[in-house]
């Protein structure tokens, strides 16, 4: 792995998680003095002709940077990340992938509508699930 491969943390000045930027990115932050190198790499250096930098894998900004709360949003359930969340095994008979048949297909159940206790106003969809099916269409 070298230097142009290498990704860096970027944290927020109170040491939340902010992005993943290249260390190429992170030095010149660094250099500027807009970060903290908190973390190097073990290996790796950036070498001029009077000076030796280390390549850092973890920075944190000087000044609290106000950004969107892309760690507090909530996923969309799309298909795609249905499928991820339950790691593309089936809910009801807990195959996976790659143990159900060749004439099996891992699909999406359909999402039913559940009346709690609490009576009208408790009205919740019930989350969707996969499963195995023979039949090839998506189930709605």
């Amino acid at each position: 792995m070298g230097f142009e491969s290498a990704r860096c943390v970027v944290l927020n000045a109170t040491y939340e998680p902010i992005t993943i930027v290249s260390s190429k990115r992170a030095l010149i932050l660094y250099l500027e003095g807009k970060a903290l190198i908190v973390e190097e790499h073990p290996e790796l250096v950036v070498r001029s002709p009077s000076q030796t930098f280390p390549v850092p894998t973890s920075i944190v900004l000087k000044q609290f940077v106000k950004g969107r709360m892309v760690f507090r949003t909530k996923a969309l359930l799309t298909q795609r990340n249905l499928f991820i969340r339950d790691q593309y095994t089936c809910q009801y008979c807990g195959r996976s992938k790659q143990q159900i048949k060749h004439s099996e297909f891992l699909t999406r159940d359909h999402v039913s509508r559940v009346i709690s206790e609490v009576g009208i106003f408790g009205k919740t969809w019930s989350p969707a699930a996969i499963r195995v099916t023979t039949r090839r269409h998506i189930i709605y």
